[in-house]
C-alpha cells in the first residue's frame, strides 16, 4: 500500500484512527521515505476544535491522555479476556487499541501494523481454492469448540443453564 510522491518517496497511506464514538481523531503514522514515522500527535493535527482546545493547556491535555488510556485498557484487557471464546474477542481489542492510538503514537503504529497483517491475511487467503477455505474454516470451528469444551471442563457446566442444555453438556465426553 505505497504511493510515490511528487519527489518520487514512497510513502505508506495515511490511515484515520478513531475511538469510534467521533472523539478526537488524529492521523495515524506515516512512514517516510527512510522507513522512520512521522509524529502525528500535535495540538495541530488533531481534526476536532474541542481537541485542539483541550491540546493547548497542558493540564486538560494531560488529563484527557490518562483517561484515553485507561479506558482503551479496559476495552483491550476486556478483549484480551474474550479471545479464547466464541464472539468478538479480536474486534474489542482492535476496538481498545484504536481509542488508544487517538492519543498515543505507539499504538498508532501497533494498529498500522495489525492492519497490514490482516490485510496481507485476507490477500493470501482470496485466491485459494474454495475447498481450502473451507479447511480454514472447519479448522477454526474445531479450536472455537475445543477452547468451549476446555472452559466448561475447567471451570464446570454453569447452574444457570436449563435442565437439558445441562443433561446435553454432561453426556459430551470429559464433562459428564
Amino acid at each position: 500500500m505505497k504511493k510515490e510522491t511528487a519527489v518520487g518517496e514512497q510513502v505508506a497511506d495515511k490511515h484515520v484512527v478513531s475511538g469510534g464514538d467521533g472523539g478526537s481523531t488524529a492521523v495515524a503514522p506515516k512512514r517516510r521515505a527512510d522507513g522512520a514515522f512521522e509524529e502525528p500527535f500535535s495540538p495541530k493535527t488533531y481534526k476536532f476544535a474541542w481537541r485542539r482546545k483541550l491540546a493547548a493547556n497542558p493540564v486538560s491535555n494531560h488529563t484527557y491522555r490518562i483517561v484515553v488510556g485507561v479506558v482503551g485498557f479496559i476495552v483491550t484487557g476486556i478483549g484480551v479476556v474474550a479471545i479464547p471464546f466464541p464472539g468478538p474477542g479480536w474486534l474489542i481489542v482492535f476496538l481498545g487499541l484504536g481509542i488508544w492510538a487517538t492519543e498515543f503514537m505507539w499504538a498508532a503504529r501497533l494498529l498500522n501494523f495489525a492492519r497490514e497483517k490482516v490485510e496481507a491475511w485476507n490477500d493470501w487467503m482470496r485466491p485459494k481454492p474454495l475447498w481450502f477455505k473451507g479447511i480454514v474454516a472447519l479448522l477454526t470451528f474445531a479450536f472455537v469448540c475445543f477452547v468451549v469444551w476446555l472452559t466448561l471442563k475447567l471451570g464446570g457446566i454453569p447452574g444457570l443453564l436449563p435442565g437439558s442444555a445441562k443433561d446435553f453438556l454432561q453426556q459430551m465426553p470429559g464433562l459428564g
